[in-house]
């Protein structure tokens, strides 16, 4: 059981640096960057500061979505990858 939690925790530390590398390599991509300051732009194109600060309050809560659940899934996907890796050593050594 400690062996297994040993390894978790070591899963959920990869997770968080690969996830981090990879959200440096898309904020360096040519259309995100794109994206981003069309986003951006259009915000402060809004004159009405109550809708501009609910526009700038849904992009934060988004972010913060995007975040957890990016490492849920990253989480998840690496567990898979672990299993079926494990289960064709198996199949392989035996």
């Amino acid at each position: 059981m400690e062996h297994e939690t040993e390894l978790l925790t070591f899963l959920h530390e990869v997770a968080d640096l690969r996830i981090r590398a990879l959200s440096v390599q898309a904020d360096q991509q040519p259309d995100f960057i794109k994206i981003k300051q069309a986003t951006l732009d259009f915000m402060e194109s809004v004159t009405d500061e109550k809708m501009q600060a609910v526009l700038f309050a849904y992009e934060d809560l988004k972010m913060e979505y995007i975040s957890l659940i990016i490492h849920h899934l990253y989480i998840a996907g690496a567990k898979d990858s672990l299993a079926l890796y494990g289960l064709l050593s198996k199949q392989i050594l035996l």
